[in-house]
């Protein structure tokens, strides 16, 4: 589109994977206990463990969507962005923070499976730039691409996790 819109995505990107490593550091130490527990033979406590996850990565997933949503500025403005990008970036960010709550969900089950980065990308060009009764929204188009994969991703994780480990997880482990 620009060099501005180019800029702004990466930077919303890079301000975006820099709060997911909050996310990402706690999956690590989940998968650390779950793997003690499965070499123990307790595979009850992995399982216990494996649903307790998903809801705390729930509740830290949107302490960082809320940080994302409301103190977009703030992250963004030590980075230095030129003028002309940070207008841009900063409603991008904004857009994105569903995605991270989101993306919590998904760390905590499994890593990003190739089915929801093909929907994610078959999504950005109509979002982008129009396609039939869709309208163009430009750079938040892409924002909207990865807040949509994010369902179907967890989704798709609820399923793997019932079909191969044969886990549900309950509303109180929400």
């Amino acid at each position: 589109m620009s060099d501005a819109s180019g800029a702004a995505f990466a930077l919303a990107h890079h301000v975006f994977g820099t709060l997911f490593i909050v996310l990402r550091i706690v999956v690590q130490g989940v998968g650390v206990v779950i793997t003690q527990a499965l070499g123990d033979g307790q595979s009850a406590r992995a399982d216990v463990v494996a649903c307790v996850v998903l809801g705390a990565s729930g509740w830290i997933g949107l302490t960082v969507a809320l940080v994302a949503a409301t103190a977009a500025g703030p992250l963004m403005r030590p980075i230095n962005a030129p003028p002309d990008v940070l207008p841009l970036a900063l409603p991008l960010l904004v857009a994105l923070a569903p995605a991270m709550l989101l993306d919590a969900r998904n760390a905590s089950m499994t890593a990003v499976m190739v089915a929801i980065q093909l929907f994610r990308l078959a999504l950005i060009a109509p979002l982008m730039f129009g396609a039939g009764p869709l309208p163009a929204l430009g750079l938040p188009g892409c924002a909207v691409a990865v807040v949509l994969a994010r369902p179907l991703a967890i989704a798709l994780h609820l399923w793997l996790w019932l079909q191969r480990l044969g886990l549900q997880p309950l509303w109180a482990d929400w």
